[in-house]
């Protein structure tokens, strides 16, 4: 986890985890449009993603179940 001005970015690891899925589903997700986008500056840059938009994401994934 990282903070960013005043933001907080997670991996697609911790993603992964906290879903407990591996990353690459978590990438393909994200690729499919199933998964809000992930910030980098640089194509060599790991994926991260803001923490607000995973909660927010959860959330509406758990109210459609």
């Amino acid at each position: 986890m990282e903070i960013i001005m005043d933001k907080i970015l997670i991996s697609r690891e911790e993603i992964a985890i906290a879903l407990d899925v591996s990353a690459q589903t978590v990438y393909r997700w994200e690729k499919n449009g199933d998964l809000f986008p992930s910030i980098r500056n640089s194509k060599q840059c790991p994926a991260k993603y803001f923490k607000t938009d995973f909660d927010a994401w959860l959330i509406k994934k758990r109210n459609n179940l």
